[in-house]
């Protein structure tokens, strides 16, 4: 029933099988690349053709081999971001809306205070201060990315830690830390789903955005965002070297969209699907 709920939003199945693919391009880049990414050919700019099927960047690298391999460090930075940030949203979550009281108002008002800076302002001082580096630009994108999770989960368990199943667990001596994680993490799975799905999407903009910058993936490496801040003096007579792997940030965000949008409906049944979620008021 559920899997059927899954199918019946089209939508969310087109961008399943969108990431799917991206996914298994990226890991299988070294092998479909035809050239070195940061391998320079004896061709110069060269608009896209049978020998290079997306062109050549100013100094002679594939452009298509440049876009697999960036798939993987786009696509891992954002995955292993969202993984810290998850895991610190949840951890903070859990605290705050089992605690309750002064721990509570603590935790959230510090929540609050990091929510009232620009995620973007944030990433740009750490990387300021320390320097740009992919696992630092990964470190920081989990850093600043945990609040909405925490606020997330901490609703979830504020209406979980008055249930039956809580109050028993309680009474019978159960430690904190085990009934938080055996019985309450549990339930806030399926929302903490469609967040992490979701954040994915994000995750990869604010990548792209602090490399465009110059402030996130180094030379040679390559990132969908490293490579339009490399494109940006040859918008007008390269038009290629913008427009793929722009295309790919917004064809990668939207599937991320699709599949959280179609997880959301998977997951609460309450929900309706297909041509009833669309005339639904």
């Amino acid at each position: 029933m559920s899997f059927r709920r899954f199918t019946a939003h089209r939508a969310a199945v087109a961008g399943a099988v969108v990431v799917g693919l991206l996914w298994l391009l990226a890991l299988l880049a070294p092998w479909l690349a035809p050239y070195d990414p940061a391998g320079f050919t004896r061709m110069g700019l060269v608009p896209p053709g049978s020998e290079h099927w997306l062109g050549t960047d100013a100094i002679g690298r594939d452009v298509f081999s440049r876009l697999l391999f960036g798939a993987r460090l786009s696509l891992g930075v954002a995955m292993l971001a969202v993984l810290v940030a998850v895991s610190i949203g949840t951890a903070v979550g859990l605290v705050a809306g089992f605690a309750g009281g002064v721990v509570d108002t603590a935790l959230m008002r510090g929540v609050d205070l990091l929510l009232a800076f620009p995620r973007l302002f944030l990433a740009l001082l750490a990387i300021a201060l320390w320097g740009p580096s992919i696992w630092l630009l990964t470190l920081v994108l989990g850093l600043t990315g945990w609040m909405s999770t925490a606020r997330l989960v901490r609703t979830q368990v504020l209406s979980l830690r008055e249930q039956d199943f809580v109050t028993a667990g309680r009474a019978l001596g159960v430690p904190t830390p085990r009934l938080l994680l055996r019985h309450v993490l549990p339930h806030c799975t399926a929302p903490l789903l469609v967040a992490a799905t979701l954040m994915v999407g994000n995750t990869i903009l604010a990548e792209s955005a602090l490399s465009f910058l110059g402030l996130g993936v180094q030379v040679p490496g390559a990132s969908w965002g490293a490579m339009l801040n490399e494109a940006r003096g040859e918008w007008r007579s390269a038009w290629w070297l913008a427009t793929f792997p722009g295309l790919l940030i917004t064809l990668t965000v939207l599937a991320h969209n699709l599949v959280g949008d179609g997880l959301r409906d998977l997951l609460d049944p309450r929900l309706p699907v297909g041509p009833e979620r669309s005339t639904s008021p």
